[in-house]
């Protein structure tokens, strides 16, 4: 499954759930994408994840699910260690050390405001998929630049 790329505003502690932005990255060679700006602040905090955590748990009925993910990242953030090292443990105390699939996981804190050049830069690597643009959305999500 593609779950859903989670950022926190540190400015009011909400969690923003960033819809998928098209198929998953690498699955379809002709996929398209369009571009958007992601405003960042110093302090917000972002999270994107495979099914293995979302999908961990004693059984296929009790999962760790996304809601767990979202409490998890509306406590304050002192750094992108922090924040994985806490959705790890918990995962793995909910799980008992025992994965039913691979887990990946990519967190990441904002430092310090960007300077505008690299938000131009950053805005170059930005994709959301040309049918939200369609549908008057206008979806924010990350990608990282090869």
């Amino acid at each position: 499954g593609q779950e859903p790329a989670l950022l926190r505003r540190r400015a009011d502690g909400t969690v923003e759930q960033l819809p998928p932005t098209g198929p998953i990255l690498g699955a379809i060679e002709t996929a398209r994408y369009g571009e958007a700006v992601l405003p960042l602040e110093p302090g917000d905090a972002f999270t994107m994840y495979t099914d293995g955590i979302t999908e961990a748990g004693p059984n296929r009925r009790e999962l760790f699910g996304v809601e767990r993910v979202i409490a998890l990242m509306k406590e304050d953030v002192e750094s992108a260690e922090s924040l994985k090292t806490r959705l790890v443990r918990s995962v793995e105390e909910y799980t008992g050390g025992v994965y039913n699939d691979d887990i990946c996981l990519l967190v990441g804190v904002v430092k310090e405001a960007m300077h505008r050049s690299w938000a131009n830069t950053l805005e170059q690597t930005v994709k959301v998929q040309e049918s939200s643009w369609q549908r008057g959305e206008h979806y924010r999500a990350m990608s990282a630049q090869k």
